[in-house]
């Protein structure tokens, strides 16, 4: 399960620093590595994973972490 997460941060984040939509040298990578916390979580469990750091539904459940976490 690490060794999958693992793998999936670093293409994730090694295609995004090749791809042409990247404005800057510089982009921010805590969405990959908020995907691989909550992934691994969902993984142990529920046995699911979400495979997109840009997706909707994460980051509104990392949204609502956030707020409940500053409450």
């Amino acid at each position: 399960m690490f060794d999958l997460e693992t793998f999936c941060v670093i293409r994730d984040y090694r295609n995004k620093a090749l791809s042409d939509d990247i404005k800057d040298l510089e982009f921010n990578p805590r969405p990959f590595l908020q995907r691989f916390a909550l992934n691994t979580t969902l993984t142990l469990c529920y046995g699911i994973r979400m495979d997109d750091a840009y997706d909707e539904l994460l980051r509104e459940i990392l949204c609502i972490s956030l707020i409940c976490d500053n409450s």
